[in-house]
């Protein structure tokens, strides 16, 4: 029986790019950046302005696309 073309897509580099975000997420929320986005969504709740809410998602989606790239230039072989 052949495996779910998802499955076979799912390969250590993904998995690695995953634990990065989440390094990324739990480094915002132990790191000094919480209180900014805490303020965000505060901001967003009382002015029912939805564009901090998405300035606070893009945040944490530039910090998940940096990581995947770095470890994407990781994982190159070396020119030699």
């Amino acid at each position: 029986m052949r495996s779910h073309p998802t499955l076979r897509r799912i390969r250590p580099t993904n998995i690695a790019a995953f634990l990065a975000g989440a390094a990324v997420v739990v480094a915002i929320h132990v790191g000094g950046l919480q209180p900014v986005l805490d303020y965000l969504a505060q901001a967003a709740i009382h002015t029912r302005v939805i564009f901090l809410v998405i300035v606070a998602a893009l945040l944490g989606v530039v910090g998940l696309g940096s990581a995947i790239l770095t470890l994407r230039h990781l994982e190159r072989p070396a020119v030699r």
